[in-house]
């Protein structure tokens, strides 16, 4: 790649990420080397004749070698665009995805009918925070917990919350669900927050069915956090105790707000009785890909 134009360089590793089976290979290409000039994709073009700089070579170069491996192109540039917001992602969390921003849609339709009322959220396995910080600053009057399993997530996440400048509304707990660790002060403070109910409660859990995890993309399968993805036999392992135990903190007027795979809403409703009423909301690819719950006896 030594002494190729930017354009030459552009054309070589989109045919190599091709052979490779990377998805979008010519979207990588650009966005890895935009990167390691610090510039934009239209830049990239306007300078498509100027040679490569030794020290630009090795840095694209280490670039493409890893994106070849199928490491995600997210993760290599330490950021993913959500919901028109720039949010870092490392390999603790899930990259965010389009069609969760279905999900982040729904809850505000479902938080907007308070109007100018304060308004409390549960974000379950926030990640990187996508969903949480994206409804702290569509939704100034709403106050996020934000909880997940992971202290490296949480890490993740509490940076992109102060990079939107929500952090004064959004409180992070390390915890698996409403359990945090024993005899801690988060535990107690967890505990108190919990107890004051919530108005949704949203989450984007483990969904896809175990036997089907090594039939994902490679880059899925191979670099996302596992825990993120697995939810059991029938991929609804974590969505049962969110009902379970999560349920009982929501307000009698309030909707739990969860993605789910397709499929998964009508076996959930066959499985959680008449408590709940589910509406299911469909994706960009018309799929049943979000549930608004509510507990049966307000609907």
């Amino acid at each position: 790649m030594a002494g190729l134009t930017l354009g030459e360089a552009l054309q070589k590793s989109a045919n190599f990420f091709d052979q490779r089976g990377c998805e979008s290979p010519r979207l990588s290409a650009e966005l890895l080397l935009a990167h390691v000039l610090q510039t934009d994709r239209l830049h990239l073009y306007m300078e498509y004749s100027r040679p490569l700089t030794e020290r630009e070579t090795d840095a694209y170069r280490e670039m493409v070698r890893r994106r070849g491996q199928g490491e995600p192109v997210a993760y290599l540039l330490g950021r993913k665009e959500f919901f028109s917001l720039d949010f870092e992602v490392d390999s603790s969390v899930l990259i965010p995805r389009p069609e969760t921003e279905v999900l982040v849609q729904v809850a505000l339709e479902v938080l907007n009918i308070r109007e100018s009322a304060p308004v409390t959220v549960w974000d379950i396995g926030t990640g990187s925070g996508a969903i949480a910080v994206s409804l702290a600053v569509h939704k100034r009057n709403a106050r996020i917990v934000a909880s997940d399993i992971s202290p490296k997530a949480l890490e993740c996440a509490r940076r992109n919350s102060a990079r939107h400048e929500v952090l004064d509304r959004v409180q992070f707990f390390c915890a698996d669900l409403d359990q945090s660790t024993p005899g801690t002060e988060e535990e107690e403070t967890l505990r108190r927050v919990l107890a004051d109910g919530f108005d949704v409660i949203v989450s984007n859990p483990p969904y896809v069915r175990s036997g089907e995890i090594e039939t994902l993309q490679r880059e899925i399968r191979d670099w996302e956090p596992r825990a993120a993805l697995d939810g059991g036999k029938d991929g609804l392992d974590v969505v049962r105790r969110i009902f379970a135990q999560a349920g009982r903190y929501l307000r009698p007027t309030g909707a739990m707000v969860l993605e789910l795979g397709e499929g998964q809403a009508k076996a959930l409703t066959e499985q959680i009785g008449r408590e709940w009423v589910l509406e299911t909301r469909q994706d960009f690819s018309g799929r049943d890909r979000v549930i608004v719950a509510r507990i049966g006896s307000v609907v």
